[in-house]
């Protein structure tokens, strides 16, 4: 479970307003952020693989998700535990997405598939799903939004 939280902070940090408006990016850890939870993936059960996904996700949604505290609590005036509150409970329920990518990537991978395969196949169709459910989706804090600094590679993606 370590594991999957250093990568959901890794993943965190490669996003270019997790440190603020410094002039310096840090996107390439989105490269190297998985690695952690991967590496757990292989000794965890279906269960166990779940809650790293959460493990991964939590740590990731909060620290990516954190102006929705500031927009609710300095803009909507709402009170500061309540935002807090919602922040948290968007941020778990973001994870979920990623628990059950997690949890089809150990079962899936019973079946002979590679599981390197399937995690980056589950990753895509969790930001898809999350762009469109529920209620007309939640497009923030996808994967790709990181990697904003290195165009060529995003207009590759994008033809591809």
């Amino acid at each position: 479970m370590i594991a999957a939280v250093i990568s959901g902070v890794l993943l965190a940090l490669s996003f270019p307003t997790a440190i603020g408006s410094f002039s310096f990016s840090l996107s390439s850890l989105a490269w190297f952020g998985l690695v952690p939870a991967y590496l757990s993936l292989k000794s965890a059960s279906a269960r166990g693989a779940f809650w790293r996904g959460v493990g991964v996700g939590f740590p990731l949604y909060l620290v990516s998700l954190y102006w929705i505290f500031i927009a609710l609590h300095t803009y909507g005036e709402v009170a500061g535990t309540l935002s807090l509150l919602t922040l948290l409970l968007l941020a778990l329920i973001l994870a979920g997405f990623l628990g059950v990518t997690f949890y089809l990537t150990v079962r899936l991978s019973r079946f002979g598939i590679p599981m390197g395969l399937l995690l980056v196949t589950g990753w895509l169709t969790q930001d898809w799903c999350r762009n469109y459910f529920p209620f007309g989706g939640f497009s923030w804090s996808s994967l790709a939004y990181s990697q904003g600094n290195f165009l060529s590679l995003l207009q590759i993606a994008d033809l591809t």
